[in-house]
């Protein structure tokens, strides 16, 4: 009896959850999108800057960046925080620690790891590290258009550049253009 009762009570809790769908009722609630962190919440967790970061900083480009697709970055001195830098894409705004490369190029590593800024002497990249994409492709400051003009003007690549008069290799910053 107790068996048939059980049964029936299991039954009755699978036919009311069919109704439920059947009715449109949503299966799962989602969670609700959690607001974008504003850089000042970001700042609150930041470590103090090292030896190695401060070094890094004083390479960090600043300033405003003209990208190829017509976008705009802005990279300024965190007003808050030693050695940190905040970038500025549209109405975002990221707070990036700058590390310097064995290659030369500065990284700018936003502290929430979510986007990822990229100095060469001829140009700067934006990539947003989740999504595996670049946001902002060939940006150049002031600094980085003089570099690719007086490479130009001397016939020698940029670093960086890619000589596409010579079969699809990269051009060495000393070898001169064909």
């Amino acid at each position: 009896m107790k068996l048939i009762r059980s049964i029936t009570v299991g039954l009755a809790a699978v036919a009311v959850s069919a109704l439920a769908l059947a009715d449109g009722a949503p299966r799962h609630k989602r969670a609700a999108a959690a607001p974008a962190k504003d850089v000042s919440e970001a700042s609150a967790d930041v470590p103090a800057a090292n030896a190695d970061q401060l070094q890094a900083m004083a390479l960090t480009l600043l300033g405003s960046f003209d990208c190829g697709d017509k976008d705009e970055l802005v990279v300024t001195r965190s007003p808050d925080h030693d050695g940190y830098v905040v970038v500025r894409h549209g109405k975002q705004q990221f707070m990036m620690r700058p590390v310097r490369s064995e290659t030369g190029a500065v990284r700018l590593e936003d502290v929430r790891g979510e986007m990822l800024m990229v100095q060469i002497p001829s140009k700067s990249m934006l990539m947003d590290t989740k999504l595996g994409k670049r946001v902002a492709d060939a940006c150049r400051n002031d600094v980085q258009k003089k570099e690719v003009v007086s490479a130009d003007s001397l016939g020698i690549s940029a670093p960086g550049q890619v000589d596409t008069n010579s079969a699809g290799q990269p051009a060495s910053p000393l070898v001169a253009k064909r």
